[in-house]
């Protein structure tokens, strides 16, 4: 008879992985970064509604219940409808002023692929997004930022063709109130 051992080890050390950065580009799973159909599909024609007095044309929308904001901003030069930076905040904190209104959207709230969204904490974005980034402190809110900026490494930007990508993450008292993410204007 043979017989079979089995061993077991079991150690005390914890073992961590490293998390990667994967870029967000999609809000609640339908509004894309770059994508005119999706931005035509669920939020119309935004052109007429851009605001052109500030630096980079915007539109603002609010979720159904008024309490966040999703700012999309875009980049001069770009075709119809294709926006290349988000923002999402709380309508406490108001975006940039527009002089074209606010426009109400059917979402509830506004949340990324990766499921990012408003009330997080530090730890959970970090937890999610990895530990590579560059920190800031202003007037008590701290910023976290992500960066892509080596289009020779970056899959991701050659395949939008596309400098740098930018994720900023604002907290107060460790509470997620803003984040933005996409490509930042040449």
């Amino acid at each position: 008879m043979i017989g079979y051992g089995i061993c077991v080890l079991f150690s005390l050390t914890k073992v961590y992985a490293q998390v990667e950065f994967v870029p967000d580009t999609v809000i609640n799973k339908v509004i894309i970064l770059e994508n005119a159909a999706s931005i035509e599909k669920n939020l119309g024609d935004c052109m007429l509604l851009l605001d052109e007095n500030a630096d980079l044309p915007f539109v603002v929308f609010h979720n159904a219940s008024g309490t966040q904001y999703l700012k999309l901003i875009f980049h001069p030069g770009n075709s119809k409808n294709r926006f290349s930076y988000f923002e999402v905040g709380s309508t406490n904190d108001k975006p940039q002023k527009s002089r074209k209104k606010l426009n109400k959207t059917r979402f509830q709230s506004f949340t990324t692929q990766s499921g990012i969204r408003l009330g997080m904490s530090k730890q959970e974005i970090v937890n999610l997004k990895g530990s590579d980034y560059q920190k800031s402190l202003t007037n008590k809110i701290q910023v976290i930022d992500y960066k892509i900026d080596n289009i020779k490494k970056s899959g991701f930007l050659r395949r939008y063709n596309m400098p740098e990508y930018t994720t900023r993450y604002f907290f107060q008292k460790d509470i997620l109130i803003k984040f933005s993410f996409g490509f930042e204007y040449p």
